[in-house]
């Protein structure tokens, strides 16, 4: 399968494309074709010589064109956080390079559009959802964030060229991802997990809604080609969980001498991850959080920290 990927530097794309190297199901294997920006981290991508690198961004089109030229999947999972100096500019970049790249797509006659959203879309909750009643995907979606305003216009041009018979869509709103990025210290919980094994007292409030990286990209791998899943949303949410309860997990598994200490967060909104579980995603609860903690922690005893930061 011809797959063309934006993203690929990123905390999904950087897993992702693991599994797009490898060999499919019936024994054929993919052709990758990848946008990445001039300055970007490229070290963890060596590896995968077969890959066809782009340069460029969402906003020179020249680059949009060249990716999806002959391909047949766009994964579109790129977002541009700045810095930027005014927010219009991430309005132009995102919102307006994704609307460039989705008519590139079309004109290249691409088959299929996966697009990696987020649950940031969702900003008023409807009286009516709770534990009995969770919110899904046919909640209205009302941002409250910036971000969120940018992923859910992206979905409506995703929505609009699907109705228009560009391409199949399928759409991904992921919560708070956790895995381990390219750039190790900004992985999810990084900090909390450093300041514990070098016995740091920590004090932490609220609470997270969490997946897996690996679960992110076990949607992807399950919609690709999938011409059940087109036209559809999928909510990417294992489970919730206080970043209170969340800090004394961590200081049991690094055997931490700092203390945990701050306030239970709120409950959150009850979420429904039943069309991804139907889809065929596999979500770990807990334990895949025990694994990730266990994996940073090995990885930062193996290459530093503030003990040897020089290599970071």
């Amino acid at each position: 399968m011809k797959i063309s990927i934006t993203g690929i530097t990123g905390l999904i794309g950087s897993h992702l494309i693991k599994l797009l190297s490898a060999p499919n199901a019936d024994g054929s294997t993919n052709s990758v074709k990848a946008l990445i920006r001039e300055n970007s981290i490229v070290d963890h991508l060596k590896a995968f010589e077969d890959v066809d690198y782009v340069i460029g961004g969402l906003e020179d089109k020249e680059s949009l064109q060249q990716l999806v030229e002959e391909s047949e999947v766009l994964i579109h999972l790129a977002h541009f956080p700045g810095p930027v100096k005014t927010a219009d500019e991430l309005v132009k970049v995102n919102i307006n390079g994704s609307f460039d790249l989705l008519e590139a797509a079309k004109n290249a006659k691409v088959k299929q559009v996966i697009f990696m959203s987020a649950c940031a879309v969702f900003g008023s909750i409807q009286p009516d959802v709770g534990e009995s009643s969770p919110l899904d995907e046919s909640h209205p979606v009302q941002p409250s964030s910036l971000y969120g305003a940018i992923k859910s216009s992206i979905e409506s041009f995703c929505f609009f060229h699907a109705r228009n018979r560009s391409f199949d869509i399928s759409i991904m709103r992921p919560v708070t991802i956790y895995g381990v990025r390219p750039d190790l210290p900004k992985s999810e919980w990084f900090q909390t997990v450093d300041f514990l094994a070098t016995n740091y007292n920590i004090d932490v409030k609220g609470s997270t809604k969490y997946v897996s990286v690996d679960a992110v990209c076990q949607a992807v791998i399950k919609v690709l080609g999938n011409k059940e899943a087109s036209g559809k949303i999928y909510h990417l949410i294992d489970g919730h969980i206080h970043n209170l309860e969340l800090g004394r997990m961590i200081s049991e598994i690094v055997d931490s001498f700092g203390e945990v200490e701050g306030v239970m967060g709120e409950e959150g909104v009850a979420m429904s991850n039943q069309a991804a579980r139907d889809l065929g995603v596999e979500f770990k609860g807990l334990d895949g959080i025990k694994e990730y903690v266990k994996l940073v922690h090995e990885l930062q005893n193996k290459y530093g920290g503030e003990r040897h930061v020089e290599n970071w």
